[in-house]
């Protein structure tokens, strides 16, 4: 019976008409099989899911920190098929392609990892509205002041500065918030109205960024979920702040013309402090519990992510042993370019300490550990400096080596102690390599309290800025009756296995899935979510925000509208720069009496 139906088919098939028919049930059958897939599996065709990397302030750009972190975050998200979209500042435009190219052209890549480097696909927005100085310097002033986003100098805070004030550092986060631009309303309507339109292009289903206000804004009108930065420095003082009032004034200026009318549609803030920093947000913590405070152990959606760029070599291994193995594999090998030496690395950055007086402390330091401190296997201390203003390398009393630029990583690797100026990424870079480090932060309070964190974590010691001599540090670290230095080797070995438990930027995606409580691949939700989204920017944020700033634009036309409009920026600042000019004369005035005082008791 088979047998005949299979011969009947033959015959069938040698027909040219049935030969037609055969292919075209063929077509048919695979078109409804591919429609019913796509019926099945929905997700397949939908877009992916973006992520939406902020990096807004401030108007001039020295440290790379910041980039170099979310550059880390960009290289996770791709790993995990998550689509990724830069917000930027024009000024922070060549800075941060420059980290992406210096990153994706590391020689120590492997070809896996290289393709998760690849920033070709990214999606980069560039915002033409850049935060002024100070919130009130007029934007020409403010663009002069600036070079193409970068420093034209060093910015060390002077002494007598703090020395006035009666305190150990000088800042707070909201003088940050407020010298970056983000105490000028007219500046965050512009920058709102150009994010809610990338927010709209690229539908992203998180938003990350560092210090700043405009994205924060951005975040809670949308309703996007945000992963911002938080620490000590930041929380520490911010209520009740002199400087708070300027940030929340502008803040909630430009809030309170979307509120009117809409209050149902926004949950209720008081302050930036609640818009930032509020239970529903994820704060990403680039540190370990253990060298923070309850300011920020005890907030909710914390993720302790240690260092989120986490080595390359490493980053195959799962186990802490595997990875000290594999840094003391890499050491020897890179050691052989350092022969019968031992390093000390140098990283200052910028705002910390004056470069004249490096250049020459140092290799007086240098000198001295080699006259007095002997080693058991006869090798000399050689001293790496980086120096920005170096043309060419040079160096200084034999010892003292001075370059543009070090690979941070393999000079942290294979120094057996390191100096910085409290920067988060050099302070966990050290310790991630478990050296021993010496922080001389200046006066800058978030780097002071870095450098405190290393002595809390028994892993450093922290230098008061007038301490900064070859004798004073020597003193400090290698007297004869000090075991200091030994010490810190010791204790900075507990830390490293600390801060090599957190997983880096793969542990930060992982709590951004436990925090929204889903999964980051997409689905119908995210899809549905983003179209309410897109109409809730269209409908009613984009009509408001142009509106706003098509009135603005009406005012600037006369005078008495221009006046109106600064007043209303900056109308509070100045009166409050020129009280300050007036209080610090004051100031200074009573500590003169004092002094004279002091001095005339003495005499009698």
């Amino acid at each position: 019976m088979f047998r005949n139906q299979r011969s009947n088919f033959k015959r069938l098939m040698h027909q040219p008409s049935s030969i037609y028919l055969y292919f075209i049930l063929l077509l048919c059958s695979c078109v409804a099989c591919i429609c019913a897939s796509s019926e099945i599996s929905e997700d397949d065709h939908q877009t992916p899911l973006t992520l939406l990397i902020s990096i807004v302030s401030p108007p001039l750009i020295g440290p790379f920190g910041n980039i170099i972190r979310s550059h880390a975050i960009a290289v996770e998200a791709r790993r995990r098929g998550i689509r990724v979209a830069w917000m930027m500042g024009r000024n922070y435009q060549k800075a941060v392609h420059k980290v992406l190219e210096t990153m994706a052209t590391k020689k120590t890549l492997s070809d896996n990892e290289r393709q998760f480097h690849d920033h070709s696909r990214d999606l980069f927005y560039y915002l033409e509205t850049i935060p002024v100085l100070g919130s009130i310097l007029p934007e020409w002033l403010s663009h002069q002041l600036t070079l193409n986003g970068t420093r034209k100098m060093d910015t060390e805070i002077p002494s007598f500065i703090p020395q006035l004030m009666g305190e150990r550092t000088f800042g707070n986060f909201y003088l940050v918030l407020m010298m970056a631009g983000f105490a000028n309303g007219s500046i965050l309507r512009k920058l709102l109205k150009e994010q809610l339109e990338i927010i709209q292009l690229t539908k992203p289903f998180a938003i990350v960024k560092e210090l700043e206000v405009s994205s924060s804004v951005s975040s809670y009108l949308t309703g996007i979920p945000i992963v911002e930065t938080i620490s000590t420095p930041i929380l520490n003082g911010r209520h009740a702040n002199y400087f708070s009032s300027f940030v929340n004034g502008a803040t909630f200026g430009v809030l309170n013309e979307f509120l009117e009318g809409n209050e149902k549609l926004f949950p209720t803030v008081a302050s930036y402090d609640d818009l930032a920093f509020r239970a529903r947000n994820l704060k990403v913590a680039y540190t370990i519990p253990e060298l923070e405070t309850p300011l920020v152990n005890e907030r909710p959606n914390v993720s302790y992510i240690g260092m989120a760029n986490v080595p390359l070599f490493l980053q195959s291994f799962t186990t802490i042993e595997e990875k000290l193995e594999a840094i003391e594999r890499r050491k020897q090998e890179l050691l052989k370019s350092y022969p019968n030496q031992r390093v000390l690395f140098f990283y200052f950055g910028k705002g910390s300490i004056p470069f004249e007086t490096v250049e020459k402390e140092i290799p007086q330091f240098c000198k001295l550990l080699n006259e007095n401190v002997k080693s058991v296997d006869s090798k000399e201390y050689h001293c790496y400096i980086v120096a920005d203003k170096a043309k060419e390398p040079y160096t200084i009393e034999k010892y003292s080596h001075f370059k543009s630029w070090f690979d941070g990583d393999d000079m942290t690797l294979i120094s057996e102690l390191t100096f910085n100026h409290g920067g988060a990424n050099s302070v966990m870079q050290s310790i991630y390599y478990g050296v021993p480090q010496v922080v001389s932060a200046g006066y800058m309070f978030e780097r002071v309290f870095n450098g405190l964190s290393t002595e809390i974590g028994k892993c450093g010691i922290l230098l008061n800025p007038d301490e900064f001599r070859h004798e004073i540090i020597f003193e400090k670290l290698f007297s004869d009756d000090s075991f200091t230095f030994k010490k810190l080797k010791e204790d900075s070995k507990i830390i490293q296995r600390k801060l090599m438990e957190r997983g880096g930027a793969n542990q930060l995606f992982s709590d951004i899935e436990i925090w929204l409580n889903r999964s980051l691949t997409p689905s119908a939700k995210w899809q549905e979510e983003s179209r309410q989204r897109d109409q809730l920017i269209s409908k009613v944020l984009l009509p408001n925000i142009n509106y706003i700033l098509e009135r603005d634009a009406h005012l600037e036309k006369s005078i008495v509208g221009k006046l109106s409009l600064i007043y209303r920026d900056v109308g509070l600042v100045i009166p409050s720069i020129i009280f300050t000019l007036i209080v610090f004369p004051m100031i200074v005035s009573i500590h003169m009496i004092k002094i004279i005082s002091f001095l005339c008791c003495c005499k009698k």
